[in-house]
């Protein structure tokens, strides 16, 4: 089967899937993240500031379409549901259930480590597009480092930070023991990540991902309350999974929901 490059594709290929008794993949129902890296693809937008107050749209156009799309894989039970990072979840990648997976760089450590018995079978390949030809790409999480003020060793902390996330050392270790991308540009060139990786019949993984990178929009904001974001949007998307409701219906619930919680920590919000 070829590999889907559009999203189309990939519903197709998810009927073909399905067919042969497995599912192209998993949604997931609680890790509202994932989805979030869905809609940035497609030009969603959740949150902006004008610098005076905040404006919050969990139903903009492209976010609705995504939300449409994956509900109508979930309808016509082409995709599985499984709650993620759980030992079903492996299980299902583990034994050939489920066939891909959209995911984020560190995604090939959770992959390799998660299902060992799939080892050779596995290769990185684009996202699926939304129109055939474009190249575009969300983020799926991220990671930060901070030093906190009252720290008793400031200065040393600080320094370890920067060792952590800019040294060739550090950055050659965090990939060849949890396959992280480099957080500086320079460090993309490193041995470490033009070299073949095993688990994936030697494909060269981080050639996929460094092209990806540079196809991610700057213009995707992060809300204020992202932590209550999530959690509404995921108690929607469980429902929906389930059957009661859909996923349209749970972002537009988890819209109202941070308007009140950010209007009752007097963030300034219209609407």
């Amino acid at each position: 089967m070829a590999v889907p490059t559009t999203w189309a594709e990939y519903a197709a290929a998810a009927e073909k899937v399905k067919a042969a008794g497995g599912y192209i993949t998993n949604f997931s129902q609680s890790d509202v993240n994932q989805f979030a890296g869905l809609a940035w693809q497609a030009g969603g937008r959740w949150f902006s500031n004008d610098g005076t107050q905040w404006k919050v749209d969990f139903a903009d156009a492209k976010t609705t379409e995504v939300a449409n799309y994956w509900q109508d894989l979930l309808d016509r039970k082409l995709v599985s549901a499984v709650p993620p990072w759980t030992t079903e979840w492996d299980n299902a990648y583990n034994t050939g259930k489920a066939w891909t997976w959209v995911s984020a760089v560190w995604g090939a450590n959770s992959i390799a480590s998660g299902a060992p018995a799939t080892k050779g079978k596995w290769a990185v390949a684009p996202m699926p597009q939304w129109t055939a030809g474009d190249k575009s790409a969300g983020n799926w999480g991220g990671s930060s480092t901070a030093v906190f003020k009252n720290s008793k060793h400031v200065y040393e902390a600080a320094q370890f930070a920067l060792w952590l996330n800019s040294s060739d050392e550090a950055l050659t270790l965090l990939n060849q023991k949890a396959n992280l991308y480099p957080a500086t540009k320079a460090g993309a060139t490193l041995p470490a990540l033009t070299s073949g990786v095993e688990f994936y019949g030697g494909q060269k993984i981080y050639e996929v991902f460094a092209e990806a990178s540079a196809q991610v929009s700057p213009t995707f904001v992060w809300g204020p309350i992202m932590t209550k974001t999530y959690a509404d949007a995921a108690d929607g998307f469980k429902a929906a999974v389930s059957g009661q409701g859909t996923l349209a219906d749970a972002l537009k619930i988890a819209q109202s929901s941070t308007i009140e919680a950010m209007k009752s920590q007097a963030i300034p919000v219209a609407g």
